[in-house]
């Protein structure tokens, strides 16, 4: 059996039978605003970081709740996981203490977090929204974006930390002019290979790849054409499965299995809307994830086509998916 929990606006809710059938949480955390989602390895400890009120914490799978830091502190975006120890969360966001873009390590899976500055971006018109750590090197990237009201035009960009976030630099080759909604992930399978989404489809269709951990980037959305891209996503990353593959996509899904050197559209039995996120599928070889702003889609074919299995009651903007290992 799995067990997701799909974080959205307004509730948390959780499936025992592989996402067949959802109910929210009896016990909801937070102020409604998830933006992280992640469970341990034991499949009991969850840590959600919600974006108005902070981090919970759960012991028994989403029973009870601790806020672990509270909404004075943390305005979180996103959480991740360190490749290196599972016992080690990242995540980025704003501290409205101090009205400082930041991210947060927590050594003990959530149950307490450290702040470090993220030098580089005006909270008076920008924030972060996505963070990657790039397995081996520990390399922290975090893409921001946002609207300066004075010229009327967008700002973003990727910074890049080697040192745990005391230090950052820009990277290159990116626009200047980010959005909303953007995102950045690591390739599943090289590491120094990253992908980045920018949410504004001119320049062109907004997807970037990095295969120098971050440093520098070059647009791949003219590879692709036709389609403007707000999300990334990347499955098959553990268990050693295959074939490794990286997801991109807005109103449409395309996928690639050569690290973004060619891309294909799968999305057959996908309603339309925004594709969010995907997660591996523990229990089969090719099965996949994906969520969008009409339910919840499983692939048995590795991405090429996908089965609604469950709707969220509406429109609802689902902002995450987490796996259960234990429990599939």
């Amino acid at each position: 059996i799995s067990a997701e929990l799909g974080s959205g606006f307004g509730q948390i809710y959780k499936s025992g039978n592989a996402g067949a059938s959802w109910a929210p949480l009896a016990h909801q955390p937070g102020g409604g605003y998830g933006r992280g989602l992640v469970i341990d390895s034991t499949g009991k400890i969850v840590v959600l970081g919600d974006r108005a009120q902070g981090f919970y914490r759960s012991a028994n799978l989403g029973v009870s709740w601790t806020n672990t830091l509270t909404a004075e502190k943390a305005q979180v975006r996103t959480i991740v996981k360190d490749p290196a120890n599972a016992n080690t969360l990242w995540a980025v966001g704003i501290d409205p203490s101090v009205h400082q873009a930041v991210v947060w390590k927590s050594a003990n899976f959530g149950q307490s977090w450290v702040a470090t500055p993220v030098t580089g971006i005006d909270t008076s018109m920008a924030k972060p929204f996505a963070l990657a750590v790039v397995p081996g090197s520990g390399k922290l990237v975090v893409a921001w974006g946002g609207y300066n009201s004075g010229t009327g035009q967008g700002v973003g960009g990727v910074l890049t930390s080697v040192n745990g976030g005391k230090s950052w630099v820009a990277a290159t080759g990116l626009p200047s002019y980010f959005s909303t909604g953007i995102s950045v992930i690591v390739d599943p399978t090289v590491s120094t290979t990253l992908y980045a989404t920018t949410n504004f489809g001119n320049y062109p269709n907004g997807l970037y790849r990095s295969t120098d951990s971050g440093s520098s980037w070059t647009s791949i959305g003219d590879v692709i054409g036709g389609s403007d891209f707000y999300y990334t996503g990347a499955a098959r990353p553990a268990l050693g499965k295959t074939p490794a593959a990286v997801f991109a996509g807005g109103g449409d899904l395309f996928h690639s299995t050569d690290h973004g050197k060619s891309w294909i559209r799968h999305d057959t039995g996908i309603a339309v809307g925004d594709v969010i996120s995907v997660a591996d599928d523990l229990r089969t070889a090719n099965g996949i994830y994906a969520n969008n702003t009409e339910g919840l889609y499983h692939s048995a074919d590795a991405g090429k086509t996908w089965a609604r299995i469950s709707t969220w009651g509406g429109s609802t903007d689902t902002q995450a998916i987490a796996v259960d290992p234990v429990l599939v």
